[in-house]
């Protein structure tokens, strides 16, 4: 759907906007100024978003200011978000015309098998792992422990943000390699198994393999068919479907904003970051809205794509698992027609729908949206985590 593709390629270039205006607040300390321990802090508070988008998007908003042909491309939507960090890996300013050029007949998924042929993936000098831009497919690993053991969890991890300024990924990884090593200190050597793989494993790994060969083909079949070479022939065919170009330049009109300087102090900053925040936001809510009537059509199989990760990567310019939640939120507002008119009326932010969407019910979502309110991102992430239950039509705090 044309419609879906300009939305999410509008989106891509609100989000460097946004990356561009953080670092700025962040090489003025305005974050310090405005009463935030970190720009991260700042971004989940002010921009409801998390610390890995964030990250995500500093990363590349660091790259595109050296990359200027790049970055005018990313805003003007030759360019997908997916295929500028792709790009931003391995391209400097004297050769980044040549990548662009490259790009524009190319699918990501072929330039990054280019970029693997070409140069060696070297980390970025400010350690972002989150620079590589690979897709991550999520899961949800739910577990049962008593009262104490989860208030344990809870101090602990208060403890390192404020020492070390870890995030909770961060901080469950150190978690689970200190109690490695000490579980390795007490049991007996004859009761740890060993590291070597056993036959199911390798049987496993090679179907895994298999199946990623399996899949590559089939994209590389699926693009052939399409006859989709690069971002600039589907911008080409978003203008021929709309009819001209004159709603494509509308619609990158807003995105021409993420090339706009963040000037002024602090709270000028603040201003027009949470201005590109909020239409971002409103921006990410249409796309879960029109993602999910495509994808209950069958449309992207319909479409000619081979997997869901590949119309996702290719048209939309984003990860499967960032359109995933976007979809989850759209299907929960429509379920709480209540929490869709908070969005809406700004009552609450976009982070913040996320949580109450993933925990309320028909019946406690108005308790939650006031809860919502009254609470900062954090303290509502940690009431949905920390023993806050919907009973009734209310609020209660687990006791044990």
């Amino acid at each position: 759907m044309v419609r879906l593709a300009r939305a999410a390629r509008t989106a891509g270039a609100l989000r460097a906007g946004l990356g561009a205006g953080l670092e700025a607040l962040a090489r003025t300390s305005g974050h310090h100024e405005l009463g935030f321990s970190s720009v991260e802090a700042y971004a989940l508070e002010r921009c409801e978003r998390s610390t890995r988008w964030v990250q995500e998007s500093r990363w590349l908003a660091r790259r595109l200011n050296e990359l200027p042909r790049l970055r005018h491309a990313l805003a003007a939507g030759t360019i997908s978000f997916s295929m500028a960090q792709v790009i931003a890996r391995v391209a400097c300013k004297e050769d980044e015309a040549a990548w662009i050029e490259e790009a524009e007949r190319r699918t990501v998924r072929e330039m990054r098998r280019l970029v693997r042929e070409r140069r060696t993936f070297t980390a970025d000098a400010n350690g972002d792992a989150a620079s590589a831009g690979v897709d991550e497919e999520r899961r949800t690993l739910v577990i049962t422990a008593d009262h104490e053991d989860g208030w344990l969890f809870e101090c602990a991890r208060m403890i390192v943000r404020h020492v070390a300024g870890l995030t909770l990924e961060e901080t469950v990884e150190a978690l689970l390699g200190e109690g490695t090593t000490s579980l390795l200190s007490i049991v007996q050597r004859d009761r740890i198994a060993p590291f070597d793989d056993t036959p199911e494993d390798l049987a496993q790994r090679a179907w895994e393999a298999q199946r990623a060969r399996w899949r590559e083909e089939s994209e590389a079949r699926c693009e052939a068919k399409l006859g989709a070479r690069g971002t600039r022939a589907l911008a080409d065919e978003e203008d021929r479907a709309a009819g001209g170009s004159a709603t494509r330049d509308e619609d990158h009109a807003s995105a021409g904003a993420t090339e706009l300087a963040f000037d002024g102090d602090a709270e000028a900053i603040d201003a027009e970051l949470r201005r590109t925040a909020a239409t971002l936001a409103t921006r990410d809510v249409e796309i879960g809205k029109i993602a999910e009537g495509l994808w209950l059509a069958d449309g992207w199989r319909r479409l000619g794509y081979a997997t869901q990760a590949q119309y996702a990567r290719e048209r939309l310019g984003m990860s499967l698992s960032s359109l995933k939640a976007k979809r989850a939120l759209a299907r929960r507002a429509a379920r709480m027609p209540r929490l869709a008119a908070a969005f809406a009326n700004h009552e609450i932010g976009y982070e913040a729908a996320r949580l109450v969407a993933s925990v309320a019910t028909p019946d406690t979502v108005e308790a939650w949206v006031a809860r919502a309110r009254e609470r900062t991102v954090r303290h509502l992430r940690e009431d949905k985590f920390s023993g806050v239950h919907r009973r009734g039509h209310g609020l209660t705090r687990t006791r044990s």
